[in-house]
């Protein structure tokens, strides 16, 4: 078989591409189970040695043990040749190694030599069509190029490689686009049926041809791994799909796989780093995708691992809930701690993808959208806002709920289990600007007030403001009593979200005063099986909300560390 085009002379020396009949070559064991050629650059008797002598002499059994033995080994390893197993293995026609290699988790259908050839392409040139076949329904790339500018097709020699390609629907639309003028797309004309038999025989409809799909569906950490090893950086068809399918899981609330796929994720990445090959995933998507869905469990997992240190996709996220329009109890909950940790809720709203709604901050536009859970954990748990640009139309809406509120003031607003619409939002909002001068003492006897009066909204706006920085006063922690008085009633109003954010502070109903022992007293038979759940836990001290740092206070803890060394050094290593 001649090369596709003419190769250099004299060749580069131990280089596979110039090699390429050497590939199926006889395999004739040597030096410990491997030869030459193929085990060149490798460690005498290393498990990576053994593991291509099992590849190159198709040998799946001892390959599958050698990788059992050795789990944290990347199956993608290249010899001193450039060549990796599953390279070999497509070469070869090894359809039982292809299947292993590419189900690991930890290896790269898309690696490439020195001059750029992949798996794939091995497999188009040898005409291999099964394993071809088996390489693109594990989402191999198929548009890589080599360094002449061929990609995998461009190599095919005989017709069945050629239909194993053309038979993957995503390659088929690929070659479309790049060559609609290909015979493959040329429109058939039936062929005429003879006169006598015309009438009798119709033609038979044709069968809908179905997607081919790979062989193990359920293989989610394969499929995830994929992406992140994307040398564009999540620009490829196989990475857009791998996300929608880790959105999928999200949504389901089914984590443990993802939680799971982390963890495999960023060990490969590390391996792939350290050798120079920069790759990223999307965990910041990801990160939005669970706030749009309420999955706290998912959020407060992406936001341990990441450690954000800038707002940005915590911003972002927050913008995904209002983009989405998904104001539900748990998405406001989401919105609470996105905001806890750092997202800006006064970004500008150009960030939004409705080009009708862009006006204004992210807080007006959850207040513009009628968002009534989100805006009330906006209300609640944000710091300062700024002045919102409100038309004419809203303002008269905006007064009338201020109506509404006052002539309920003495109903719905402070009947147990109820927070009431948004307009209780605007009433919070209200009463904390007029908050915005006052000291510690005041802000912590308005708390105790309004927790003997059972005044959620004053809990609210008071509380707020009390964890809010001002120039004047600083942050300063409110007493461990007066925040038991706030945390049982904001559980008697069923806030417990609130109520979570109070945990989060350091606050527990184990530091009540006994004049609230009759109301703790009535909690304890609620009808709500949350509030009943939350106040066994807290009682017996578990970890109720999660305890991540925002991005201030982590910037307060790298300023004192670093205050804490002289500026000769000491402490650096010099």
């Amino acid at each position: 078989m001649q090369p596709p085009h003419r190769w250099p002379n004299p060749p580069p020396p131990n280089h596979p591409d110039f090699y390429l009949d050497g590939l199926l070559s006889d395999y004739t064991p040597a030096r410990s189970g491997a030869d030459y050629f193929f085990c060149y650059g490798l460690a005498p008797k290393s498990a990576e040695e053994h593991i291509m002598a099992a590849a190159v002499a198709g040998d799946v059994a001892r390959l599958r043990t050698l990788l059992q033995k050795n789990p944290d080994l990347t199956p993608d390893f290249a010899n001193g040749n450039g060549v990796t197993p599953l390279m070999v293995a497509a070469a070869r026609g090894h359809s039982a190694v292809v299947h292993l290699l590419a189900d690991h988790p930890l290896t790269g259908l898309s690696q490439q030599t020195r001059q750029g050839w992949s798996a794939l392409h091995y497999a188009a040139y040898f005409g291999q069509s099964e394993t071809a076949g088996i390489l693109m329904q594990r989402q191999a790339d198929f548009t890589l190029k080599n360094a002449f500018g061929e990609e995998p097709f461009d190599l095919v020699k005989n017709p069945e490689t050629e239909k194993a390609f053309l038979d993957f629907k995503p390659f088929a639309r690929h070659l479309k686009r790049q060559k609609p003028q290909h015979p493959h797309f040329a429109p058939k004309l039936p062929e005429a049926p003879p006169p006598e038999i015309a009438a009798d025989n119709a033609p038979a409809p044709a069968e809908k041809e179905r997607e081919t799909k790979p062989d193990t569906p359920s293989d989610f950490f394969t499929l995830l791994l994929r992406a992140s090893f994307s040398a564009a950086q999540y620009k490829t068809t196989a990475a857009d799909a791998l996300f929608s399918e880790m959105q999928r899981h999200l949504a389901r609330g089914d984590n443990q796989p993802v939680f799971e796929a982390y963890e495999k994720i960023e060990r490969a990445t590390e391996k792939l780093d350290l050798r120079g090959k920069h790759v990223e995933f999307n965990w910041d998507g990801l990160l939005a995708a669970a706030a749009v869905h309420g999955n706290i469990p998912a959020l407060v997992f992406f936001a341990e691992k990441r450690n954000y240190l800038d707002s940005a996709p915590l911003t972002n996220a927050l913008a995904a809930i209002i983009d989405a329009r998904a104001d539900t109890p748990q998405t406001a909950e989401t919105a609470q701690w996105l905001m806890r940790w750092g997202a800006d809720v006064n970004a500008s709203a150009k960030k939004l993808q409705d080009p009708q709604s862009r006006a204004g901050t992210l807080a007006y536009q959850a207040f513009n959208r009628r968002m009534q859970h989100v805006f009330d954990a906006i209300s609640t748990h944000a710091g300062d806002l700024k002045s919102w640009h409100v038309s004419p139309a809203q303002l008269l809406w905006e007064q009338q709920i201020e109506k509404a509120v006052e002539a309920g003031k003495n109903g719905a607003v402070h009947k147990p289990g109820h927070f009431g619409p948004i307009g209780e939002s605007i009433a919070v909002l209200k009463m904390r600007a007029q908050l915005h001068h006052t000291g510690h003492e005041k802000l912590t006897r308005l708390i105790d007030t309004a927790a003997q009066e059972g005044d959620m909204r004053g809990i609210a706006a008071a509380y707020a403001e009390a964890r809010t920085d001002r120039l004047f006063r600083g942050a300063f922690n409110v007493p461990k009593e007066t925040g038991a008085a706030a945390l049982l009633s904001a559980l008697e109003h069923g806030k417990t979200g609130f109520a979570k954010h109070l945990a989060a502070d350091g606050h527990s109903l184990r530091h009540l005063q006994d004049t609230y022992s009759v109301r703790m007293a009535r909690l304890r038979q609620s009808d709500d099986a949350t509030v009943r759940a939350f106040i066994r836990a807290d009682m017996a001290g578990e970890k109720i909300a999660p305890d991540i740092l925002s991005i201030d206070d982590k910037y307060k803890i790298l300023r004192g560390q670093a205050a804490r060394y002289p500026v000769s050094g000491r402490g650096f290593g010099f």
